[in-house]
């Protein structure tokens, strides 16, 4: 009960990521490569096309490599909010982990830096 409790927006899809911001988040990946490509993400995904990051390098799984990336939020809106089809006015997405964490689905490449690679 406290955790909805403390998480209610969550909950209630109230809570709203702010566009046009900068956040830093991480993707573990087999591979090591220098840059994010739409081509490379995984297709077979239930949350849909896209690169997905979380803000807690701990969460991060699979992958001996970990990707402290700089995140380009334009405009962006929830998994399941509207037409998941439709997504030529947003350039990510955003839902919560099993455990509450915010995990961020980004759909274009562009708008990811990588800031760090390191070798779990």
């Amino acid at each position: 009960m406290k955790l909805l409790m403390e998480n209610w927006k969550r909950f209630l899809c109230e809570d709203r990521i702010p566009g046009n911001e900068e956040v830093i988040a991480y993707h573990a990946s087999p591979k090591r490569f220098e840059k994010f490509s739409m081509d490379k993400a995984d297709r077979e995904s239930h949350s849909g096309v896209g690169l997905f990051f979380m803000e807690d390098p701990a969460l991060v799984r699979r992958g001996k490599y970990i990707y402290k990336v700089k995140l380009n939020l334009r405009d962006g809106d929830r998994y399941g909010s509207g037409d998941e089809n439709d997504n030529t006015d947003i350039n990510f997405q955003y839902d919560y982990d099993h455990d509450g964490s915010l995990v961020y689905k980004m759909l274009n490449h562009d708008d990811i830096e990588i800031l760090d690679v390191t070798k779990k």
